[in-house]
């Protein structure tokens, strides 16, 4: 499934940008509804059977909550396996380690590097990331203790921690408030006829550019988890998916900014295309025939062919809408299931990760170990969770970590001094952490350029908040914690921007040249063969998804350079959009030609500047906007 739009949703750091990573969309609401269930059962449960490690049991529902209940429950799985795993070599460990602390070191170092390399070349990341944080942090908490006993026990209670903690969020997500695939699947879908009819009404209205599309990249992954839970869904997935990408190509086509035809002699097809969305949108709920009209024969006009095409989408979707119908088409075979990624072996950059974030972590361990200040211990957890796969994403998810750590710190140190020492319940502590959770969540269930940021404020409160079992109104270990975050940030940002550092501006180059010469190619084509409109419709999704693969780089690019690299991204876009258009016109028409092809030797001169990331592709794509 393609990403949209060719018109990107607001970025940076406007109020717009703001709104738009705020606002409710579908699934939300409920997502955050279950997190706070979760949450205040893990902390009642924690109070009222003194389970320690509250904290940590209460962060673990941000950790392994998901959009829909069949993935939540296989995570849930998925980390009970690889917290045991992670326990059971924990004593293991302990057994050779527990009175030598310089093997400890070294083992420790040798476990965690193994576990971060995991988590790039697994193909189920999470798991080693997991076998790996555990091992970590247990290991490296060793000298807090004066015996053995006290250690074993408190590991086996962290273990008990995660456990219940994991169970309670999959419970909850399958007994008590169940986000269904197949209802998120049709809330989805709802949701980008509903754009594309939007489109459609600015169109009608005054020729003014659509409204923002939603993506469909969505839709795919959730056919497959509701065909997981319904065989016959899954019987028929071919043909659902066959729907679906004509609907995805339908909303790619919508996309295109002011290339409908907005003259009152288009009128009548544009309602015809509207009544059609229309007709689909509400047949979503039924189990009927959609009643898709036949829009009226194509006309001749500059602008036709967009119209044509749509047409041909909703064609395609009427055609394929009955289940039983006689055109189904057939499986495509299947990849075979790997555990490693591809490059695994040959690409050093996953070694070269686990060796920097290593580093980091082991010199944040000997820098409070070396100054005998044990409660920033927070900085080696903090080593490991801001470890991206790039300097900019790394530098931006530390930044949200900063950010979410200092409101976080700020609400439990006004938590500690006013209303802690109040309380004489459980239910004030709930009452208290309430507020927090449900904000928290809500951000947390948002994109995952803000995502983390509500994860760091929950993270924070709990730490600040949730230790012990009765009210403690000790601030220094608020101020403890937050040392401990800003030192880990500071290191590791220092030795992923020094050491083998992996640019997210090169990989959005590259993906920026790709879909460059992708549509340079599409405009070269001989104007006596064209393609038809699903074909055409194919190359466009390519396009887009390259697209929207950089614009996501872009936000990680602009905390490794001060060139706007979103600037280039939408210098990118204009050029292809209008090459798509372009592209999309009578390609029989010799007026026709001469543009395409001087349109493509630009794109082609601009793809290779941003191979070689010359400023000099900019220009050319701003010649070609």
């Amino acid at each position: 499934m393609s990403v949209r739009p060719l018109r990107p949703p607001p970025a940076g750091f406007s109020a717009a940008a703001l709104c738009a990573e705020l606002a409710p969309w579908p699934g939300r609401a409920d997502a955050s509804l279950r997190m706070l269930i979760a949450c205040l059962l893990i902390v009642t449960l924690s109070m009222a059977l003194r389970i320690p490690n509250a904290a940590l049991s209460a962060y673990m529902v941000f950790f392994v909550s998901r959009e829909d209940m069949a993935t939540t429950t296989a995570t849930g799985i998925a980390l009970i396996g690889a917290i045991t795993a992670a326990i059971g070599l924990t004593l293991l460990a302990y057994v050779v380690t527990i009175d030598a602390p310089a093997l400890r070191l070294g083992l420790m170092t040798v476990l965690f590097c193994a576990g971060m390399y995991l988590s790039r070349v697994f193909v189920a990341g999470p798991i080693g990331f997991g076998i790996g944080f555990i091992l970590l942090i247990t290991q490296s908490t060793v000298d807090l203790y004066p015996a053995a006993e006290p250690l074993v026990r408190d590991t086996l209670w962290t273990w008990m921690a995660l456990f219940f903690s994991i169970l309670v969020v999959v419970l909850v997500n399958v007994l008590l408030w169940p986000a269904r695939p197949l209802a998120l699947l049709q809330q989805e879908a709802r949701r980008c006829l509903a754009g594309v009819i939007d489109a459609l009404d600015a169109q009608l209205a005054d020729g003014a550019a659509p409204p923002h599309v939603p993506a469909g990249t969505r839709l795919g992954a959730l056919l497959k988890l509701a065909g997981a839970g319904h065989p016959r869904l899954k019987a028929q997935l071919p043909h659902y998916a066959a729907v679906l990408r004509a609907l995805d190509h339908l909303a790619d086509a919508a996309a295109m900014p002011s290339k409908l035809p907005a003259a009152p002699s288009s009128w009548n097809r544009l309602l015809a295309l509207r009544l059609a969305c229309v007709r689909l949108r509400d047949a979503l709920d039924n189990a009927g025939v959609a009643q898709t009209p036949e829009p009226p024969p194509p006309d001749s006009g500059a602008d036709a062919p967009l119209v044509r095409e749509m047409e041909h989408h909703l064609r395609e979707i009427a055609r394929l809408w009955p289940t039983s119908g006689p055109h189904l088409p057939e499986a495509a075979a299947q990849a075979p299931r790997r555990l490693f990624v591809a490059d695994a072996l040959s690409n050093p950059a996953h070694l070269q990760f686990a060796l920097k974030t290593t580093f980091a972590s082991m010199l944040c361990y000997v820098l409070y170990t070396a100054w005998a200040w044990p409660g920033i211990h927070t900085c080696v957890i903090t080593c490991a969770v801001v470890a991206l796969t790039s300097t900019g994403a790394t530098i931006h998810k530390a930044t949200l970590r900063i950010a979410g750590a200092l409101v976080g710190g700020a609400l439990a140190l006004l938590a500690t001094v006013f209303v802690v020492p109040h309380l004489a319940s459980v239910g004030g502590l709930l009452m208290t952490i309430a507020p927090v959770v449900a904000a928290s969540a809500w951000i947390a269930a948002g994109s995952e350029r803000s995502a983390y940021f509500g994860w760091q404020i929950a993270f924070a409160f709990f730490l600040c908040i949730l230790h012990g079992f009765g009210p403690n109104a000790d601030v220094t270990l608020v101020r403890d914690r937050l040392v401990g975050i800003l030192l880990g940030i500071t290191v590791m940002s220092l030795v992923f921007k020094l050491v083998w550092p992996e640019r997210a501006e090169r990989r959005m180059h590259a993906l920026l040249a790709r879909a460059v010469c992708a549509g340079a190619a599409l405009l070269e084509r001989d104007p006596d063969t064209p393609l038809a409109p699903s074909e055409f419709a194919e190359y466009r999704g390519a396009i887009l998804r390259d697209l929207a693969d950089a614009e996501r780089l872009a936000g990680m690019a602009a905390f490794e350079t001060i060139r706007s690299a979103r600037e280039l991204v939408a210098s990118t876009r204009r050029a292809l959009g209008n090459g798509l258009h372009l592209a999309l016109l009578d390609t029989a028409a010799s007026d026709a030609t001469p543009s395409r092809l001087g349109h493509a030797r630009l794109l082609r001169q601009a793809a290779g500047h941003l191979d070689n990331g010359s400023d000099a592709a900019l220009a050319l794509l701003d010649a070609a906007a």
